[in-house]
């Protein structure tokens, strides 16, 4: 396992709070569930590398996405919240790029 691999297992799993009472700490170790706020953290790291994996998809043409709109702007992700949207061409070379 990668560095960042390592990283990101050691956040999701061991997951520590400490509570100091009359010198003596508690540690009550759980996994990060839905709704907890380091999951909007992982979330967050986890697109920033999809986004950059589509960049480099994108720059090396193994990707092409829609045009749309009289300007014919290119979309090939749309991303909200926590959802992602992959809009592409329907090809097969798009499919085993994704």
């Amino acid at each position: 396992m990668d560095c960042m691999g390592k990283w990101m297992s050691g956040i999701v799993l061991n997951v520590y709070f400490s509570i100091w009472e009359s010198n003596y700490e508690i540690q009550i170790k759980r996994r990060i569930r839905q709704g907890d706020h380091m999951a909007s953290f992982l979330f967050l790291i986890v697109v920033e590398g999809l986004t950059g994996l589509i960049s480099q998809a994108l720059s090396k043409n193994m990707l092409h996405g829609v045009k749309v709109g009289k300007h014919d702007v290119e979309v090939n992700i749309l991303q909200f919240a926590d959802d992602n949207l992959f809009v592409c061409e329907a090809s097969y070379d798009n499919i085993f790029t994704i």
